[in-house]
């Protein structure tokens, strides 16, 4: 993702940064917002959509498993995003 998003602006990294943090943290919940936030870039090129999009189905398939572990914050986000879909 970081060469994807090589030319991007400060906060686009800033958001990155943060998405990594959130993934080494193993705060699934955090970076699911993250990598949603990056999908949902207007100003983003199509290699920058496909990155984001895949990202975000990784960190969903991590919420799963955290869900099937008995996590409560993995669970209600998922219910969340199955109603707002």
């Amino acid at each position: 993702m970081q060469r994807v998003f090589a030319k991007a602006g400060p906060e686009i990294k800033n958001l990155l940064a943060q998405l990594d943090a959130a993934l080494k943290s193993k705060d699934y919940v955090s970076a699911y917002q993250r990598a949603q936030s990056l999908c949902s870039l207007p100003a983003a090129s199509q290699e920058q959509r496909r990155a984001a999009a895949r990202a975000l189905l990784t960190v969903t398939s991590l919420l799963q498993s955290d869900q099937a572990q008995g996590d409560q914050d993995a669970a209600a986000l998922l219910k969340y995003q199955q109603r707002t879909r």
